[in-house]
């Protein structure tokens, strides 16, 4: 069948637009969405795409690619099965499923959810379901997320499993199977959220008149029931999502997640066990933890309990000892045992009286005779899991085998038949796609999720619809966290009559239909892990470093015009000196954590890097070269392209810190970075033109830092990094470019260059309407504190920043980074300027007074650099092994222990 004269509910809407068919032809004897087995569209998808249809193919690509491009400026990455991060493909056709239908759905994954609960809770409790011979221990025991660690652990709250996501998809008959659960580390959730808020922004009018149901329900009950986990008599809990790293594949949505949540996102070494409490490392100490939602794997939690070498040591005594809760608990993976499924409906009938609502494949243990007997005979019609093998082990796939194949298989499952579960396999039902020619039918498989709050179950109102992309077979997704190249779609499900607008994840009911605000509450959610705020420190250093380094770069190739063939002019050696101090090993090339950043590569890489270079060549002979290379020339350090890389690898460690403008113009940032680095420049002309384009949105990136950012924790270390890398490097500059001298006009030029790099030059023009005198100069950029781009008003603000800095000595002594800068600031105010540019060496060729002060102030500013870092310090106490006495740790006295 094909529709092609869909039309909307609605005949007057749109109705002068330009019609395009849209042919969609779904596959004979397979379940459809759209179409029912009678051929005729079905009722709640009329509205829709009939709406699509008014679009047209054109335009519907068009809305592909808008939605694409929104994902990208969001960071809405996945890595796949090679753990390589990939683009999110969003279909711009959703899933739909009637209100009622979805009703019947919930209702058995409710039921799902608590039978498993119960299930869990027996598995690590009485082992009664084990005893009665309901549920065999091979299928337990032998799976990895069985953890003996876990056993008789109490857990806060009436449900163990926490989160809970279910794999569905439809059978034959066209009922909805459950394929898989998730009740580890569930992941998904964010991942819907960001498609219904993408899909919301490109179909805003289908989208508001479609009656979707809304998911801010969900998560404020998500909030809700997190926070009701935390031990009795904690007032505000500290609740934390925890984090691998950027290195998860699904990063993006920890981080997304935090960021919409309002809880602070972690990794393992931002945390600590102490007497048997979990606190988070920050700024002003210690802070208890109440809950963490885990993100990590059960191996991956503790070294002391579990896999060696990873994790929190302590974490799971803490659990035991209730001063911290799970979600979901340690062990719960035991739950994802595809042993479990044949069981599911006995385990039903007896612990909940009823038999289950939402049917599983058809599966057997091959751990009786007959269940292997049926394996051996269906052994090219089953799939084969092992119940001892993780789930990132692929079952064995059914389909036509050859002789040798089948022989291996059975030899496999009669050797240790306990270890083998078949079943049939769940070829999915198919859901239209846009593809090039318009609508394709292609399988599909969702991902629901439900949250445990108040004695039951709420179910996220949609789901992670996943499609194999085009080519990519005939069966639907599989249950794997890992997408490998399936393409996702947005679930609606459509409520019968208009939901309530404006509905959001912070409005909470206040009465019978009252809509009003509540009183003022107390911020919690200020708290940073020291790791976060030295990330943001960087991130303001990386900016700085690539905009000085940029300006720089422009002043020299704006001036190697003036150059003739043969040996280089001083001035311009003196201004690729200056471009060197800027690529130079000190501020950003000068990363404390080479654990965490990519370290500045060596002094000798540029020799390294061409070994048969003249060493005696003159380096200035082609300064268009030279001045290039020092920017693109990815063997020189500090280059440009190296040091962009490192910053936006480290804004995607705090992206739940950072708006979705910054990461608009971060986008913008990536993507003149890759057309620099497949085109790199080759004349002066081009390169200035590019590197134009690049500054424009690293000026987009600061002005949103200096208007957008609250005055709290991330601007104070986004500035503070900004302003010491301006001031080290400006010092850098004047020391390589203004201490040498020669004639007036050459030093007159080179200063001239160095205002311009420095945004100073029309200030100079105005304000001393003369010729370039190096004492007006200097004042001007070393001393004007109404200068934003002077020493002077750096060291004004590293001021108040390091008044704002946690500090251990009581009033009114100075912390070390005031001490510092203060100590700068003097001996800037008692320098004598005009008298340091007029005094020169012997051979009148330096100036030694200025560079004995530039040198002290460089000193000094290093000694900011590394107070600043000593707040970011993780450092333990080596303790015996021994009982700790039983008083509570206070902050003062743990971060007092410190070195």
């Amino acid at each position: 069948m094909s529709v092609v004269d869909a039309t909307p509910d609605d005949p007057g809407a749109e109705a002068s637009a330009p019609t395009e068919p849209l042919a969609y032809a779904p596959e004979p004897g397979r379940p459809d969405e759209m179409v029912g087995d009678d051929g005729e569209l079905r009722d709640h998808w009329r509205y829709v795409i009939g709406s699509l249809r008014l679009l047209g193919r054109a335009e519907l690509a068009d809305r592909r690619a808008e939605a694409h491009q929104l994902l990208r400026q969001d960071g809405a990455t996945h890595a796949g099965g090679a753990g390589q991060a990939g683009p999110w493909h969003l279909d711009p056709v959703p899933v739909l499923i009637a209100s009622d239908e979805w009703a019947t759905v919930e209702a058995g994954l409710v039921q799902r959810a608590e039978l498993l609960d119960l299930v869990l809770a027996d598995i690590y409790g009485r082992q009664e379901l084990i005893a009665a011979g309901l549920l065999p221990p091979e299928v337990v025991l032998a799976h990895p997320g069985y953890l003996r660690a876990a056993v008789d652990i109490a857990h806060p709250g009436a449900h163990r499993v926490v989160l809970h996501a279910a794999d569905l998809a439809r059978s034959a008959a066209g009922d909805w199977v459950v394929s898989a659960h998730r009740t580890g580390t569930p992941t998904g959730s964010g991942y819907v959220l960001e498609n219904r808020t993408v899909m919301s922004r490109v179909f805003p009018s289908l989208f508001r008149d479609a009656h979707v149901h809304r998911l801010a329900h969900y998560f404020r009950a998500l909030r809700t029931g997190l926070a009701a986990l935390a031990p009795p008599g904690r007032g505000e809990p500290r609740l934390v999502i925890l984090t691998p790293g950027p290195g998860a594949p699904a990063y993006f949505e920890h981080g997304y997640l935090a960021a919409y949540l309002g809880y602070p996102l972690v990794e393992p070494a931002d945390l600590t066990v102490r007497r048997g409490r979990v606190w988070l490392r920050t700024l002003d100490g210690l802070e208890q933890v109440d809950v963490i939602v885990r993100a990590v794997p059960d191996e991956r939690c503790d070294p002391l309990e579990l896999d060696p070498g990873v994790g929190i040591p302590g974490l799971v005594e803490a659990a035991r000892r209730g001063t911290v809760a799970l979600a979901n608990p340690i062990g719960a993976a035991v739950l994802e045992s595809p042993g479990l499924a044949p069981f599911l409906p006995q385990l039903c009938e007896h612990l909940l009286g009823r038999p289950l609502l939402l049917a599983g494949p058809d599966a057997w243990w091959c751990g009786t005779p007959a269940g292997l007997a049926r394996a051996l005979d269906e052994i090219d019609r089953c799939e084969l899991a092992a119940v001892d093998h993780r789930r990132d082990v692929p079952p064995l796939a059914a389909g036509p085998l050859d002789p040798t194949e089948a022989d291996r298989r059975r030899h496999l499952i009669t050797e240790h038949p306990w270890r083998w579960v078949a079943r049939l396999p769940v070829d999915g039902g198919t859901t239209p796609t846009l593809v090039a020619g318009g609508l394709a039918a292609r399988p599909v498989a969702l991902r629901a999720f439900l949250v445990a709050r108040e004695g039951s179950y709420v179910a996220l109102p949609g789901a992670l619809a996943r499609v194999a992309a085009p080519g990519g077979g005939d069966r639907a997704p599989g249950s794997a966290d890992a997408l490998d190249g399936a393409w996702v779609k947005d679930t609606w499900v459509l409520a019968s009559e208009p939901e309530r607008q404006g509905t959001s994840l912070l409005a909470e009911p206040s009465g019978a239909g009252a809509a009003r605000l509540g009183p003022a509450t107390r911020a919690t959610g200020d708290t940073l892990p020291s790791r976060a705020t030295e990330d943001l420190f960087w991130i303001g250093r990386y900016g700085e470093r690539i905009e000085a380094t940029i300006r720089m770069a422009r002043a020299v190739l704006a001036r190697v015009g003036d150059t003739q063939e043969g040996p280089a002019p001083a001035w311009l050696t003196r201004l690729l000196a200056a471009l060197e101090a800027v690529t130079g090993p000190q501020g950003a090339g000068a990363v404390p954590d080479p654990a965490r950043r990519p370290a500045a590569p060596d002094a000798d890489a540029d020799a390294d890097a061409d070994p048969d270079a003249d060493p005696d060549a003159d380096p200035a002979a082609d300064p268009v070269a030279v001045a290039l290379g020092a920017v693109f020339d990815p063997a020189r350090r500090g280059n440009l392209v190296a040091t962009v890389d490192r910053l936006l690898a480290t804004t995607a460690s705090v992206r739940e810190l950072l708006s979705a403008d910054t990461w608009r113009v971060l986008d913008d940032v990536r993507d003149e970075l890759d057309r620099l680095a497949s085109h790199p420049p080759t004349d002066a002309g081009t390169a200035q033109r590019a590197l134009s384009t690049l500054l424009t949105s690293l000026l987009a990136l600061a002005g949103l830092s200096a208007e957008s950012t609250v005055r709290d924790p991330v601007w104070l270390f986004l500035d503070g990094g900004r302003r010491l890398e301006r001031a080290q490097l400006l010092v850098g500059q004047l020391r390589a470019a203004i201490v040498p001298t020669e004639d007036d006009a050459v030093d007159a030029l080179v200063a001239e260059s160095i205002l311009a790099a420095n945004e100073s030059l029309i200030t100079y023009r105005r304000r001393y309407r003369s010729r370039l005198q190096l004492g007006s100069v200097l004042t001007l950029l070393l001393a004007d504190p109404t200068n934003p781009r002077s020493l002077a008003h750096q060291l004004d603000r590293l001021a108040e920043h390091g008044a704002a800095l946690p500090r251990r000595e009581p009033p009114p002594r100075l912390g070390e980074v005031e001490r510092l800068v203060l100590d700068a600031s003097t001996r800037l105010r008692l320098a004598d300027l005009d008298a340091a540019a007029a005094e020169v060496d012997d051979a009148g060729v330096r100036h030694d007074e200025l560079d004995a002060l530039l040198a002290e102030l460089d000193r000094v500013l290093l000694g900011v650099g590394d107070a600043v870092a000593h707040h970011f310090l993780h450092v333990e106490t080596s303790r015996q092994l021994a009982a700790e006495p039983a008083a509570e740790p206070t902050t003062t006295d743990d971060e007092a222990a410190a070195p």
